[in-house]
């Protein structure tokens, strides 16, 4: 009966172990343990071979240095392979896996293994719990034939996400003071709380009032609109700059994150060129003259492969030349250029405009710009000439001729007749003189 008894019992105790025989899934760790949509994650899923009884009685059977070899139980025919499989349609969407099967070869009774695969959560994958299979495979040591052992379930926990999407597009003037707008959206499926934005600003920009901003809690799909005071250095250089932007915020477990983002600014100028009439002549229809055409750049920047150009009028002809190339004009800088014009007959007495164009380029800019101004010349009357200019009227040179002739000859005889009284007067000194001696 005891006999009985006991027999019954290994028989009972060996089918148990019969049965746990073979590989046997431990556990599964996911790096990182908080996942959100966009993430990488590492999957470690860890398993090891199982002994049968057999084995149990030869456990103190080891090899050299106490390393695992093959022993009662051990079948070196077989080979395993892993995989890591989406589970459903909803994982098989939004889980990519990388390389979804490993070998992983002959595993020695009571060796265990650990399996990593590399996944990719998607960007715009949903927040819920994703079901992947882990799947332990037997073959043989080709590869060839295959019978699925064990199929164990992974979760992949997928919170809400808080992804912050910027916009801004500024472009500021040299030396202003203007607003950087920001437009921030939460693209995530998460909300936000205690959003902090900042900009870190560096030469050439400086705060007008502060550089952080509070935008409290944003709501999935929310967006929001921000700007910040920024002075623009008048050294400027004429590029876009990048700003280092910070949102610092809570997400809906009480983590802090922070982001750290570039936003652009683009630094505009133009050379500001202003164009006057310097100096002129008189003029009256009919007369010519010269006129001086006075430049100054009272922009920021230089203005480079200036040309300058009289462009004909109806009321005035170009003598001279009238297209110049000047080259650079630089900032705070003045250029002159004298035309020699003729005034026409049927300009009205008054004023005319002086058509004048600057073709130029801007300092670090390929653009080209074109300024067209008009320049106000005087016009006087052929009365208010000839009393300003009456030695050029015709009639009194003509009077100035008439009497500079007579004066000319009555110059000439005084002068003969002075010499002459000059010579009497020596001729009596010199008798006198002589006749003494």
């Amino acid at each position: 009966m005891k006999k009985t008894t006991l027999m019954t019992g290994f028989l009972i105790l060996a089918l148990i172990q019969a049965i746990y025989a073979g590989p046997r899934f431990d556990s599964v760790s996911l790096d990182p343990i908080y996942i959100e949509a966009g993430d990488t994650v590492n999957v470690y899923v860890k398993f090891h071979e199982n002994p049968d009884m057999r084995d149990v009685l030869s456990a103190g059977s080891r090899g050299e240095g106490g390393g695992a070899k093959t022993i009662a139980g051990d079948d070196p025919s077989v080979f395993y392979k892993v995989r890591l499989i989406p589970a459903d349609d909803i994982s098989e969407t939004y889980i990519l896996v990388k390389e979804g099967e490993r070998s992983v070869g002959h595993l020695f009774i009571g060796e265990s293994w650990t399996s990593p695969f590399e996944i990719k959560i998607r960007e715009n994958a949903p927040a819920t719990t994703y079901n992947m299979e882990f799947q332990i495979i037997e073959t043989d040591i080709d590869g060839v034939e295959e019978e699925l052992i064990i199929g164990n379930d992974v979760e992949i926990l997928v919170r809400d996400s808080v992804e912050f999407d910027i916009d801004s597009d500024n472009a500021l003037e040299v030396g202003s003071t203007e607003d950087i707008g920001i437009g921030i959206t939460n693209e995530g499926g998460g909300i936000a709380r205690h959003v902090n934005v900042e900009l870190t600003l560096d030469s050439p920009f400086t705060t007008a009032t502060s550089s952080s901003k509070y935008l409290g809690n944003f709501e999935a799909g929310e967006t929001k609109d921000v700007e910040f005071s920024v002075s623009v250095g008048s050294d400027a250089e004429i590029k876009t700059h990048k700003i280092p932007l910070t949102i610092t915020y809570v997400n809906s477990d009480g983590v802090s994150h922070t982001v750290n983002r570039e936003i652009g600014a683009r630094i505009k100028a133009e050379p500001d060129i202003s164009i006057g009439l310097d100096e002129a002549d008189s003029f009256a229809p009919g007369r010519k003259g010269t006129v001086t055409i006075g430049m100054a750049n009272e922009g920021f920047v230089d203005a480079k492969f200036l040309k300058f150009k009289l462009l004909p009028s109806e009321y005035y002809q170009i003598l001279s030349i009238g297209e110049i190339y000047i080259g650079n004009l630089d900032s705070d800088d003045v250029e002159t250029e004298d035309i020699v014009i003729k005034v026409n007959d049927n300009a009205p007495a008054g004023e005319i405009l002086l058509r004048v164009e600057l073709r130029y380029k801007g300092d670090g800019s390929n653009k080209d710009y074109v300024l067209s101004r008009e320049v106000p010349l005087k016009v006087l009357t052929p009365g208010e000439y000839a009393a300003e200019h009456p030695q050029q009227d015709g009639i009194s040179t003509a009077l100035m001729a008439v009497v500079a002739v007579p004066a000319l000859i009555l110059g000439v005889l005084l002068l003969w007749l002075i010499y002459k009284i000059i010579g009497l007067i020596m001729t009596k000194l010199n008798k006198k003189l002589f006749s003494k001696i």
